[in-house]
């Protein structure tokens, strides 16, 4: 009889996927696996992370990840949301960092093509091939991610033709070695925007590494001082309008990759749980023979399940236009936020002393999930916005 982790239901057809999106999670598996896992703590190291990912991006680029959400006619493979969910959930079994990464690089890329087309045509080419790194950033001290509170990043000078940005943004995807950063902020006139600049060609652009800002090695700063930007390469987003919040789709959508992802690093602490228990003895016993540490890893591998349906659910209700993925990608948010947070919580515990040994990984791996959780939009502002979009009384729509 097989045991519990020999069980693959991410492989199941049961979940919807077509037969090559399994061979996708196979082929992902097997990389991590052999490529990414061995070398996690190099993504995490200030001193290392830039070869390990430019060496990382560059092979999942030959590997034709990068392009599988981009359109046929840029040289993409056009195929569904729910692959980019397979490669991000398989990756960050690995490297949780790494799969922020390609997140950026997949999805970011696609939203240029939404705001500058001159932009996706010089740049976008590059980075679905794996030879161009882009980053993004976004969050700013006065409203974080919360968009309508931010101050104003940037203006458009008519007659120069250029957008003129002043402020300071934060990144968490490798901003530090990028080639080309995506920003968002807020116009002079209150409404969302993105701009894209090429790196080491933009005066009065400062990016700084910032190791205090999460658990990984790739977050930082990024100051502008009357930062010029041609006209093309920049333009309006649907996030918000005359600081008012509006229902954006493509932001759900990180919410939900968030999740993924989030899924990916508790399913490696929990595999690496079971797998200890499986060998700690007590008595000359196996801690996974007792009847209480069978009813913990049983019950964890329940949660496990209904993240991956919820995640899976609101990923397929997205990628089909359907009005529900707004609330269901709000429900899946919060309920994957505090699953994998509790659930690796207990694996951390179930390991003693081993557990809150960095060189373990697994309370690394907790680190993680308490990052995912935070990013796009803690649970309660997900339940804030489900509860609008419910309809319940005196609910307020947030931008989430």
């Amino acid at each position: 009889m097989a045991n519990i982790t020999e069980i693959d239901t991410s492989g199941r057809n049961g979940w919807g996927y077509t037969e090559e999106e399994v061979l996708l999670r196979q082929n992902l598996r097997a990389f991590v696996e052999k490529e990414v896992a061995p070398r996690w703590e190099e993504g995490r190291n200030f001193d290392t992370e830039e070869a390990f990912f430019r060496e990382m991006h560059k092979k999942l680029g030959d590997m034709d990840i990068l392009r599988i959400f981009a359109p046929v006619e840029s040289g993409g493979l056009a195929q569904r949301l729910t692959n980019v969910g397979i490669i991000l959930e398989e990756l960050a079994r690995g490297s949780a960092a790494l799969s922020m990464h390609v997140m950026v690089n997949i999805l970011e890329s696609a939203w240029m093509g939404l705001v500058s087309k001159a932009a996706y045509e010089k740049w976008a080419p590059g980075i679905i091939s794996g030879d161009i790194i882009l980053a993004g950033c976004g969050t700013a001290p006065e409203g974080m991610a919360n968009y309508p509170e931010q101050a104003s990043l940037g203006r458009l000078d008519e007659k120069a033709n250029e957008w003129v940005l002043d402020g300071q943004r934060a990144f968490s995807s490798g901003g530090q070695f990028c080639d080309v950063l995506l920003i968002s902020g807020i116009t002079d006139e209150g409404d969302s925007a993105m701009w894209f600049v090429e790196v080491e060609k933009t005066p009065g652009l400062t990016i700084t590494h910032n190791p205090e800002m999460a658990v990984e090695s790739t977050y930082g700063t990024v100051d502008f001082k009357n930062v010029r930007v041609p006209k093309e390469f920049g333009g309006l987003s649907p996030m918000v309008r005359k600081r008012k919040p509006q229902e954006f789709v493509g932001f759900k959508t990180f919410a939900v990759m968030c999740d993924w992802m989030n899924i990916g690093t508790t399913e490696a602490v929990f595999e690496k749980t079971v797998e200890y228990m499986k060998n700690r003895t007590s008595y000359f016993k196996p801690l996974a023979s007792k009847g209480l540490i069978q009813y913990k890893l049983t019950t964890m591998k329940a949660k496990l399940v209904a993240c991956r349906a919820m995640a899976t659910l609101a990923t397929q209700l997205i990628e089909h236009g359907d009005p529900a993925g707004m609330l269901v990608g709000d429900l899946s948010k919060a309920y994957v936020n505090d699953t994998c947070r509790m659930i690796t919580d207990e694996c951390i515990q179930m390991h003693g002393n081993l557990g809150i040994n960095p060189k373990s990984g697994i309370i690394h791996h907790h680190l993680e999930t308490i990052g995912f959780s935070i990013g796009a939009g803690t649970s309660d502002m997900h339940y804030d916005a489900a509860a609008a979009l419910m309809g319940l009384p005196e609910a307020e729509f947030v931008a989430m």
